[in-house]
């Protein structure tokens, strides 16, 4: 039986469909990925398929002989002379120059994970013949080659690597070997495990997931990891990464990190939190990783946890709740309900993970391991980390943006000033080389979108016709910075390099020392200024980049005074819009006009530094600013505003205008009646008056 691919069958490009149908098509993925983690866990960092080789059933490993296997079955023995560890391992026996399979037995893969494979092998096959010991995965139609092994002659040699799954479905592994020397006992093999490092956040239409460092939209083993719509290999942004720099009190000495690409040589954070030992197997074990939760299993653990038979879910079961304090870790780390009051996360008795959102993925680091300048820059700041979004379909806003919190820890001893936050960014709007950028200060979000009305050259990773646009903004502070730099080094506008211009970067200084200004590329001109490419490219007005060009994005926040045992909270939100049926100038207009809604709505959940819930506040509408009632209504509804004079916009569910007013006048409170002609749905209507203020929420029409 042939096994589709969630990519496969959601494909929308191979139906034609549009964002009238993307949120379905989304929801239908989540519904078979749903269907896969009630039969096997997603998330946390899990052993997907183990095999020691010690358990036979009629003369052959029970985790083996899958449905790939072509290898007969005398060929496969139960060894019993100096197998890895425990009694057994596996002897497998083909002499001829042909390959044989061999192939483990199904377990699920899910799109976008993260997996980590080790195998021991001794033994030897005839390597003059290409290739005699190859490691494949096999999914549905698909078949990727993971590496070609190595056996240690007379000692067992270890064999890694890892993999993200393309899609959601059921895999085998198949191990093809060929030309075996019986002299060394042909080929054995022992200690074999699959290890699912980290799952994304599915939750809308977004596919997202972050490296254990706390590198955005990039894990271990890919970068571009911000898929938008979720069932595609397109993305809007490359990576992204947190800067932090100050000065130590009473002096001018700059500290600081700054990440900006993941890898084997990134330099900036590392996982974990901050302690005395970092090199040792239980560090890692318990923090080289991500946790991903979502609030459906949160309410299912605090329903059933004393239920009789009742397994905990793996990310409950290992959320980071509290530190080692024998290791100089903070006592509390991941958010939890104590709810029995003792200071210690014990899920078995009722404890619980707090999150924002229907979904969220959690992730700790660190700058205390090491320095990445010269000498010692680090400050001693752990970061918690919570990416987070909202199973929303009906509301287009919502459905295409994910949020995230900084929670910044000052562990040191020393107090901070000057300290500046920035947020560095590498938009791809699918293809990477026609995009550009600019600033919307008064929605404080930097953005990217398409140069023109297609996007690439027909690749699977662009989107060609009506590309999108992509925005970062911060939720809870005015940005005070925010500009672009080339790739080049030593040039005033490319990469900083040094631990200064880092610093100045994010005060809107160049690497020369002289201030970002007004026009061209923000150098080397008379005004200077805060915000760089701050037109408005869809009314063809003000600075806007005249060429595209790969660059690198940033927007900061600051200044802070940043005391020993200090923490700060810092929120940003991915609002993601395309016009599918318009152009890339209307993808821009469209993501203005979310930011605005998204902005309202998380003003609407009252979040503070230190609370987290598993529960999401309804948005209300101001009447003092602008309500619609009656709501559920239909035919004529009326407005009661203070707005003198004001606009009214409403769009459908999938970010279409269906409906404008111009010129209305509230007059201190009164009411105005207007007969808007609309089918029965849910619609987000937003008042804006002459001055730009403006109010959104939903409107039902029944």
């Amino acid at each position: 039986m042939r096994i589709k691919s969630i990519k496969e069958i959601l494909n929308p490009n191979k139906f034609g469909f549009l964002e009238a149908n993307a949120s379905l098509m989304t929801k239908m993925g989540v519904i078979v990925l749903l269907f896969l983690a009630q039969r096997f866990p997603l998330n946390g960092q899990t052993i997907v398929f183990e095999s020691g080789f010690e358990e036979w059933e009629n003369g052959l490993p029970i985790e083996w002989v899958g449905s790939q296997t072509t290898i007969s079955p005398d060929s496969i023995m139960q060894w019993n002379q100096n197998p890895y560890e425990g009694q057994y391992c596996c002897r497998l026996i083909n002499r001829s120059t042909v390959y044989k399979m061999f192939s483990s037995q199904a377990f699920p893969i899910v799109t976008g994970c993260s997996y980590e494979f080790s195998l021991r092998i001794k033994g030897k096959c005839n390597f003059s013949q290409e290739g005699s010991l190859i490691l494949e995965l096999i999914y549905g139609d698909t078949t990727v080659q993971l590496r070609r092994l190595s056996a240690g002659q007379n000692s067992w040699m270890p064999n890694s690597g890892t993999f993200v799954a393309g899609s959601s479905g059921i895999a085998e592994l198949v191990i093809k070997v060929k030309s075996t020397i019986e002299l060394y006992n042909d080929i054995l093999l022992d200690d074999f495990k699959v290890k699912r490092l980290n799952s994304p956040l599915l939750i809308n239409n977004i596919l997202a997931d972050i490296g254990n460092k706390g590198h955005l939209f990039s894990n271990e083993a890919n970068n571009g990891l911000f898929n938008v719509p979720m069932n595609s290999s397109k993305t809007t942004i490359y990576i992204g990464n947190l800067w932090i720099g100050a000065k130590r009190e009473n002096s001018e000495t700059i500290f600081g990190t700054f990440g900006e690409y993941n890898g084997e040589n990134s330099e900036g954070f590392e996982f974990g939190p901050i302690g005395n030992q970092y090199l040792n197997s239980s560090y890692d074990n318990q923090y080289n990783r991500t946790w991903t939760v979502s609030r459906a299993e949160i309410n299912y653990h605090r329903e059933h946890f004393n239920d009789e038979g009742y397994s905990i879910n793996y990310t409950i079961a290992e959320w980071p709740g509290n530190g080692n304090v024998e290791n100089g870790e903070a006592q509390f780390l991941a958010p939890f309900m104590d709810v029995n009051q003792n200071d210690t996360y014990d899920p078995q008795n009722g404890d619980y993970p707090l999150i924002r959102g229907d979904m969220a993925l959690f992730f700790i680091s660190n700058d205390d391991r090491t320095s990445q300048f010269e000498g010692s820059s680090k400050m001693g700041v752990e970061v918690h980390g919570m990416l987070y979004g909202y199973d929303r379909p009906e509301d287009s806003a919502l459905f295409n943006t994910l949020f995230l919190k900084y929670k910044l820890f000052n562990r040191s001893n020393f107090n901070y000033n000057e300290m500046y936050v920035g947020h560095w960014f590498d938009f791809d709007i699918g293809s990477f080389n026609d995009d550009l950028m600019g600033t919307d200060s008064a929605n404080n979000m930097i953005y990217g979108y398409n140069a023109d009305n297609i996007d690439g050259w027909g690749q699977a990773w662009e989107y060609g016709e009506h590309p999108p646009a992509q925005g970062a903004m911060v939720l809870n502070y005015p940005i005070n910075k925010a500009l672009c730099n080339t790739v080049e080094f030593g040039t005033p506008t490319g990469e900083p390099g040094s631990l200064n211009n880092y610093y100045n970067r994010m005060k809107g200084m160049w690497s020369d020392g002289t201030p970002l200004t007004y026009g061209g590329i923000g150098w080397g001109g008379q005004t200077p200024v805060n915000f760089m490419y701050s037109g408005v490219p869809e009314l063809e007005t003000g600075w806007i980049q005249s060429e595209s060009r790969d660059l690198r994005s940033l927007m900061s926040v600051g200044p802070f005074s940043f005391n020993a045992g200090d923490n700060i909270c810092i929120d940003l939100a991915f609002p993601f819009a395309c016009d599918y049926t318009g152009t890339n100038l209307t993808s821009l207009a469209l993501l203005r006009e979310r930011a605005v809604a998204i902005q309202n709505f998380y003003n609407s959940q009252n979040f503070n530094c230190g609370e987290e819930t598993v529960q999401v506040r309804a948005i209300q509408g101001n009447r003092q600013e602008g309500v619609i009632y009656p709501n559920p209504g239909k035919g004529r509804f009326t407005i009661e505003s203070n707005m003198m004079q004001f606009n009214l916009k409403l769009y459908n569910v999938h970010g279409d205008l269906v409906y404008s007013s111009t010129g209305l006048n509230g007059n201190n409170g009164s009411e105005v009646s207007l007969e808007i002609p609309l089918e029965n749905g849910l619609y987000l209507y937003r008042l804006m008056d002459i001055n730009g203020k403006s109010v959104s929420g939903k409107l039902l029409v029944q």
